[in-house]
C-alpha cells in the first residue's frame, strides 16, 4: 500500500492511517476557521478541493462509517462558521426565521449563550441548516461521494 495507509501484523490494511485522519480533520479546522474573513465560495472552493482529494487518494481503504463521521465533522464546523458570521442576536433571528423556525424559538435560540462550537452540535442548527439545505447552497457532502 501507499503512504498514509496503516499497517497491522505486518500485512497492509487499506485504511487512511489515524495520522492521516487527524491532519485532514486538522486541515478542515484550519480551511473553516472563524476568523479567516473570506467569502462563502472561497470557503467552499478550499473545502472540496480538499475533500476530494483527500477522498480520491484513500478511497479504496474508507468504510461507510469512517466516511459519516468525517462528514460529521466537516457538517459542524460548517453550521459553526454560518453561526459566527450572523454575529449580532438580531441578524440570527432574522436567519433563523428565513430558515423556518417560528418566532419564539428564534427568538430564545438566537439569544441564547452557548458558545459557537455547542451550537453547531446543537439541534438548533441541525435542524435548521440540514445537510440537503447546505448541499442546496453548494457544500460538498463526502457520503455523495
Amino acid at each position: 500500500m501507499g503512504l498514509g495507509f496503516s499497517k497491522r501484523e505486518g500485512k497492509y490494511n487499506p485504511r487512511p492511517h489515524k495520522k492521516s485522519l487527524k491532519k485532514l480533520k486538522l486541515k478542515i479546522k484550519a480551511i473553516l476557521g472563524r476568523s479567516r474573513g473570506i467569502s462563502l465560495e472561497r470557503y467552499q472552493t478550499e473545502l472540496t478541493t480538499t475533500l476530494r482529494g483527500w477522498y480520491n487518494y484513500f478511497k479504496i481503504g474508507l468504510s461507510k462509517t469512517r466516511i459519516q463521521t468525517l462528514d460529521e465533522c466537516t457538517r459542524r464546523r460548517i453550521r459553526m462558521l454560518y453561526w459566527k458570521r450572523w454575529k449580532k442576536i438580531k441578524t440570527k433571528y432574522e436567519a433563523l426565521m428565513k430558515l423556518g423556525v417560528n418566532r419564539c424559538k428564534a427568538w430564545e435560540w438566537a439569544n441564547t449563550s452557548k458558545g459557537y462550537w455547542a451550537i453547531a452540535r446543537s439541534w438548533i442548527l441541525s435542524t435548521t441548516l440540514t445537510n440537503k439545505r447546505l448541499r442546496k447552497h453548494g457544500w460538498l457532502c463526502l457520503t455523495d461521494l
